[in-house]
């Protein structure tokens, strides 16, 4: 198995790769998703023999300084990563499983651009591609506190913004069409990773479900928030689960609408170690907003199955389930009690069980859900 992760700078995908290695071959769940039920076959057979950081080789076997690499020539770089893949490629095969961890997108002087050979990394013989993602926020915080950032530290929300969605859009082009046939490529967000990443390696079998749900009612609502939280965990029982609120950058809308209804707004705003003047989160708050529905639209093409959890009270949850069925291939399911207000619209985008047991039942039928060793 050979698997390619990408992503941009603020990830620390080292410390990813340790977590992978730890449940892989020490069998230490910590940092497994709680609700999630490992299958115990799986996991005893699972192992991660290698992993690679292509940067942070190429740094150390060319003398190169962080993020000072950059200023170098194109031609330079790319004849610096080549030979450092040489060697990666090399080395993986001594082992089964190995995950080669990279950027496909750089960014210096405000400006975005790639450097890679698709066929040198073609010799590597990917399984899947993965793109790693995270809250903008988030990273921020680790590329400012990174004292190896040099200048990149003052990147703006906005560019990280787009640097990440081009991160995104090139792992994809690379994924339809380094080889012949087109190569699996997910999105995932950092905090599901070592779950999901130790899934797609070894539980294969296991259906990769999207979880739809009424997300800003259930903030309001206590009640409902809590049918959520037992809903998402009944389908981690069974499923490879893909949790739209695994990002949570909304929060800096919420933040700032929050501030701005307030008799005397604060002209700044303290959002994890950094504080941010109104300025700097006013500009993405729309940026933000239109990557959650790609995002989410990702999400579910990359499934299985989308199961939605009382779509009746969420626009949301319907619009995600029309982008289910307008794949032609993506099954959707709903959990819609006749206590919500009843549409025609529910039942057409979706089959439709009155409480989760029953939709489970169905599911044990379609021989979607397996039992646990």
């Amino acid at each position: 198995m050979r698997v390619v992760i990408t992503g941009i700078s603020g990830l620390k995908k080292e410390k990813l790769f340790a977590k992978i290695f730890r449940l892989c071959n020490s069998k230490e769940k910590g940092d497994v998703d709680p609700d999630v039920s490992l299958d115990s076959t799986a996991l005893k057979g699972a192992c991660v023999d290698l992993t690679f950081d292509l940067e942070h080789e190429m740094c150390r076997s060319e003398s190169f300084e962080t993020p000072n690499y950059l200023d170098i020539t194109e031609k330079g770089l790319l004849n610096a990563k080549n030979r450092t893949l040489d060697r990666i490629i090399k080395k993986s095969k001594e082992g089964k499983n190995a995950i080669l961890g990279m950027h496909t997108v750089y960014y210096r002087r405000s400006s975005l651009f790639s450097v890679l050979d698709w066929s040198k990394l073609k010799e590597f013989q990917p399984d899947f591609f993965i793109t790693l993602i995270d809250n903008v926020h988030s990273i921020k915080d680790r590329i400012y506190n990174n004292p190896n950032a040099g200048s990149v530290k003052y990147i703006s929300l906005k560019d990280i913004l787009w640097w990440r969605e081009v991160e995104f859009l090139v792992t994809k082009e690379i994924a339809e069409n380094m080889s012949e046939k087109r190569i699996p490529h997910y999105l995932i967000a950092l905090d599901q990773a070592p779950t999901l990443i130790f899934q797609l390696m070894f539980e294969s079998n296991k259906k990769k479900a999207y979880a739809s749900y009424p997300v800003t009612t259930a903030k309001r609502d206590v009640k409902l928030f809590n049918e959520t939280s037992e809903f998402l965990k009944k389908l981690k029982t069974h499923f490879m689960v893909f949790d739209p609120m695994a990002i949570g950058e909304k929060l800096l809308q919420d933040v700032l609408v929050e501030n701005l209804k307030s008799a005397h707004p604060e002209h700044s705003l303290q959002v994890g170690e950094i504080e941010y003047e109104l300025n700097d989160i006013l500009p993405v708050i729309s940026d933000i907003n239109g990557q959650i529905i790609s995002r989410d639209r990702r999400l579910v093409k990359q499934c299985d199955i989308v199961v939605a959890y009382r779509p009746a009270l969420s626009p949301g949850a319907q619009y995600e389930l029309e982008c289910a069925r307008n794949t032609g291939r993506v099954e959707t399911f709903a959990v819609h009690p006749p206590e919500d207000p009843q549409s025609p619209f529910i039942s057409e985008l979706a089959e439709t069980f009155s409480t989760v047991d029953r939709l489970l039942e169905r599911l044990v039928e379609k021989g979607y859900v397996h039992k646990q060793p």
